[in-house]
């Protein structure tokens, strides 16, 4: 045999359009029309969020701004198997001070039991969704500043404050497994599972409710002399 002979190589051609389809990034699955992508509908004006997208949305008081992100916010941190993608780390950011974890956890539980009831599985034990609203919880950090200056500087050492909140995880996981180490041997004790600890790299999204709660108080500042700022 003819050592000279050279393996034949197949060469797979594909358009630019589909190399770039294929390199794109998945958009999230938000579970709202007006945000999730609509393949039957590419000039839509938001035809699906990518990790680097930047969106404002506005309006009136009351117009349900703040319940639009709760609910954008429950569909990210939602387990694969609700949503079909992995949950992110997500950064809220509660400069109204409004932030309802309540209203949250009353979202998320609705989500799911949609789901359940859409794909014919079985409904959860109250075990059971108590600990996937707890592992859904853990995927969201929320800061809450008082003033512009504070809210520009957290934005600013963002990473610093992550890997604190990192460091100070990973101390409390620490402590809990030389507890769960103390007991007793032959006793059964269920371990809580530890939830990832939140990584700069890891934060895929950032919410901001929102972003001129300070507005007057600022403006009325630069009309006042030094010696009378409130």
């Amino acid at each position: 045999m003819n050592q000279n002979m050279k393996t034949p190589v197949h060469i797979i051609s594909e358009s630019a359009f589909d190399l770039f389809s294929r390199a794109r990034p998945v958009p999230f699955v938000t579970d709202l029309e007006i945000f999730d992508e609509d393949k039957q509908n590419p000039m839509k004006i938001i035809n699906g969020l990518k990790e680097g997208d930047s969106v404002e949305c506005s309006g009136g008081a009351g117009s349900g701004k703040t319940e639009m992100l709760l609910n954008v916010l429950a569909s990210l941190i939602l387990p694969e198997t609700v949503t079909g993608q992995k949950p992110i780390k997500v950064i809220f950011f509660d400069n109204d001070w409004k932030f309802d974890v309540l209203r949250l956890i009353q979202i998320i539980q609705v989500k799911i039991t949609n789901h359940l009831k859409n794909t014919s599985q079985d409904v959860f034990n109250r075990s059971d969704m108590e600990r996937t609203i707890k592992d859904c919880l853990s995927h969201v950090i929320v800061y809450k500043p008082k003033s512009t200056n504070q809210f520009a500087l957290t934005l600013l050492y963002l990473k610093d404050l992550l890997s604190a909140h990192n460091h100070h995880q990973k101390n409390k996981q620490q402590r809990e497994d030389e507890a769960i180490e103390e007991v007793a041997a032959g006793q059964d004790q269920e371990q809580n599972s530890a939830s990832d600890p939140l990584d700069a790299e890891d934060v895929k999204a950032i919410m901001i409710d929102s972003f001129l709660p300070w507005y007057w108080i600022d403006k009325n500042k630069s009309f006042l002399p030094k010696d009378r700022e409130i």
